[in-house]
């Protein structure tokens, strides 16, 4: 008799169990991230209900990957921003300035390694421009930001003539085209980028000070943290990547096009 009774109480106990967890998994995603993914799940299902024999073979995920890589970096560093109490409208700019500037510098040193150094400096500079002019010109994020766009996007077209620029080294190309252990080497970076700023946001002290930043910059400043410091270093950040993302850009068109990265502003 006893035992019958306890059975109720474990299975009632086991209901209980799971849906603490249910909930404590919904509380350290968030409810507005779970309904995201709620709603990504009905959209896999319903293409791939559409077209199963195609959806979900290796060769259209990973041409899915390829597809929103660049986006997904622009997106990673534009949230960091966000989550500061900034935007960065000029992403856009500094990504098709960066692939101009990166085609121009494999023309002149013909070295990759230094092209792409070069593009992500471009990048950084530009981010550097965007947060000296919010904190020391104490000019509104989305003004300054809509003014550096047009400027930078007028720099690409002078220093490239208003033309694309063509790259043909073929060690550059690899980066747009070419594969490592069967992955797109562009979904590598995305991947390399999106674990790095995951790590600097959930398990250092920069990113815990950057979301009290963003909860409170007052509060934040009289606490003692360099508000004005974090933010330009955030604005570098977010060039910088833009400038990654100009070089993913520049080796899969295999050219620099100072109008290229003129919707990544919006989707970013």
């Amino acid at each position: 008799m006893t035992h019958l009774k306890a059975e109720p109480i474990a299975a009632a106990a086991d209901r209980r169990g799971g849906r603490m967890t249910l909930r404590g998994a919904i509380q350290r995603i968030g409810t507005h991230n779970f309904s995201l993914l709620i709603a990504l799940s009905v959209l896999i299902a319903i293409f791939g209900s559409l077209r199963p024999d195609v959806f979900f073979l290796l060769r259209n995920i990973l041409n899915i990957g390829q597809a929103i890589a660049i986006l997904g970096i622009l997106a990673t560093a534009q949230t960091i921003v966000i989550i500061s109490g900034g935007l960065d409208i000029s992403v856009g700019a500094v990504v098709g300035m960066s692939t101009v500037g990166i085609a121009l510098a494999v023309g002149w040193t013909g070295s990759p390694v230094l092209s792409i150094l070069f593009g992500v400096a471009v990048g950084a500079a530009a981010g550097i421009i965007n947060g000296l002019i919010i904190t020391v010109g104490r000019i509104n994020a989305v003004i300054a930001t809509l003014g550096t766009m047009a400027v930078f996007r007028g720099v690409a077209f002078i220093i490239s003539n208003g033309q694309s620029i063509s790259i043909f080294d073929p060690a550059f190309r690899f980066i747009g085209d070419g594969k490592i252990l069967g992955v797109p080497v562009t979904i590598s970076v995305l991947v390399v980028v999106v674990a790095i700023f995951f790590v600097l946001m959930q398990y250092t002290i920069t990113g815990r000070n950057i979301y009290a930043i963003g909860g409170n910059p007052v509060v934040a400043r009289l606490a003692g943290l360099n508000v004005r410091a974090y933010q330009i270093g955030i604005y570098t950040l977010s060039g910088a990547t833009a400038g990654l993302a100009g070089m993913l850009l520049a080796a899969r068109t295999g050219s620099g096009q100072p109008i290229s990265g003129s919707e990544g502003r919006v989707k970013s």
